[in-house]
């Protein structure tokens, strides 16, 4: 198995996050990293808006939280 990507942003006090499957580091120095999110993406509009983000990896084995935490409220998590 391998780690899963989560990208997060806050906006207006809020979380917004999803999982990501187009993740690929870069560069080591400077470190950098390539993230997809689909155009319509609400998280897409976040980053865009805050200029600030967060890539956080998960165990395989937690990929399992990581959907059931997407499946709250629209007012605090944002779908692909």
């Amino acid at each position: 198995m391998h780690p899963v990507p989560v990208v997060t942003a806050m906006s207006c006090g809020l979380p917004h996050g999803t999982t990501v499957s187009a993740f690929a580091p870069l560069s080591m120095d400077p470190p950098m990293i390539l993230v997809s999110l689909s155009r319509n993406s609400d998280l897409l509009a976040v980053v865009r808006t805050t200029r600030c983000f967060g890539v956080n990896m998960l165990a395989s084995e937690q990929s399992v939280a990581s959907a059931s935490s997407r499946e709250g409220p629209p007012s605090t998590h944002s779908h692909q």
